[in-house]
This record gives C-alpha cells, structure tokens and sequence, in this order.
C-alpha cells in the first residue's frame, strides 16, 4: 500500500461523521436544512436570502466599510444628506437583528435592543438638531 493511500485512510478516519441532513452536498441552500418559518418571517427571509447571499460574496471589508460610509456622513454631512445616511444604516442593522433574532438569546438580545434603540434616537435628534 502506497503513503498516499495510507495518509487517505488516515484522514478519513480522523474526518469528524457529518450532522444529520448534511448529505444534500455543497449546492444545498440553508433553507433546504432548516423548517421555513410561518407568516410574515418566512416571507421576510425568503426575500431576505438571496440579498444577504449576494452580500456573503462581497469581501467582508466592503460590507463593513459601507456602514462606516453611512456612519460618518450621518454624523458630518449636512442634515440632508445625514438623516438620510443614518437612517439607512439603521435600517440595515434593523433587518439583520431581525433576521438573527431567533437565534440570538440571553443577554445578546438585550444588547441588539439597546444598540437599535441608541441608533433610532441618533437618527431622531440628528434629525430635530
């Protein structure tokens, strides 16, 4: 038998066994593992995956950067442009708490709520400032 045969077997060996409904190979979309939710959030990630999907594939840098973008000219540009800019950013953060919403527990909601809250009332007073 050949090293290479060997180191194969080996591998295979130490492989970790795959989680049940794993099977439907690299192809398959997350939805397919997972129960649709009833009513209003199914229709919402429905819509909801092929954008996030399309987000995935951008360099996380760009994504991230995008928000920083919203960020700083809610907080510097004039409040034409700045309502505008934060709200948007509020909204993107808003749909992504909703979307991890059923996954999130304990404390780590708390913190989602607090941090939606402080960004609704930066959009408010930047808005009535």
């Amino acid at each position: 038998m050949s090293n290479r045969r060997r180191s194969q077997q080996g591998a295979a060996r130490s492989r970790p066994a795959a989680p049940a409904g794993a099977g439907a190979g690299a192809g398959a979309r997350p939805e397919a593992m997972r129960p649709a939710s009833p009513g209003f959030r199914g229709k919402v990630e429905r819509v909801s995956y092929p954008v996030l999907r399309g987000l995935h594939r951008q360099p996380r840098w760009l994504v991230v950067g995008g928000l920083v973008v919203l960020l700083v000219a809610g907080l510097l540009a004039p409040k034409v442009v700045a309502v505008p800019a934060l709200a948007v950013a509020v909204a993107f953060l808003g749909w992504l708490t909703y979307l991890a919403w059923p996954e999130v527990h304990g404390s780590r909601r708390l913190v989602r709520i607090v941090a939606l809250v402080l960004a609704v009332a930066a959009v408010v007073m930047r808005a009535v400032t």
